[in-house]
């Protein structure tokens, strides 16, 4: 996210106008590489922090022309729902572990 944010500063560079769709790919390829974790709490709990990376690099002023203004809501959605499949597929084992 850190290159991509940096890419949106520059209106010139190529990479500007598919910022939306660099960030779908990114998250594409997230949601592939937390299936590879055998433990799905892990895989949410990569999700929720990735996720959370990407709602927060959506609220710079600058990405807000490129994202739009419903991006932030969107990306909070996904982090909620990120946040319950998380502690959903967490609480068993935490349970497990108390005992």
């Amino acid at each position: 996210m850190h290159y991509i944010t940096v890419v949106s500063k520059d209106k010139g560079s190529i990479a500007y106008f598919n910022i939306p769709l660099i960030i779908q790919l990114l998250e594409t390829a997230l949601v592939a590489k937390s299936k590879n974790y055998i433990n799905p709490a892990f895989g949410h709990h990569f999700m929720l922090n990735n996720n959370r990376q990407i709602q927060l690099a959506a609220t710079y002023e600058y990405m807000q022309p490129l994202l739009g203004k419903d991006w932030p809501q969107i990306q909070a959605s996904k982090v909620r729902q990120s946040m319950r499949d998380s502690l959903r597929s967490s609480w068993p084992l935490m349970m497990l572990s108390n005992q």
